[in-house]
């Protein structure tokens, strides 16, 4: 089974944050929104389009690494 039960975005504009730092601030301001605690969180999905960002592949797992959740990504 699966909630969406918060969400989250960055600010619009051109920023200077890594891609990283742009998951991790939506990431956080969603589970606030569902007043979720990161360590309750058992699995997240990260969708995105084709090809390498940053030189990164497996932006789930870091995104959840990241965040301090017991799941994975």
């Amino acid at each position: 089974m699966a909630a969406v039960v918060g969400a989250g975005m960055t600010e619009f504009g051109e920023r200077s944050v890594p891609l990283r730092g742009l998951l991790v601030e939506a990431a956080t301001a969603c589970l606030a929104d569902a007043a979720v605690d990161p360590g309750a969180v058992e699995d997240l999905l990260v969708a995105r389009s084709s090809g390498d960002y940053e030189g990164t592949t497996g932006l789930g797992g870091a995104l959840a690494a990241d965040l301090g959740t017991t799941g994975h990504g």
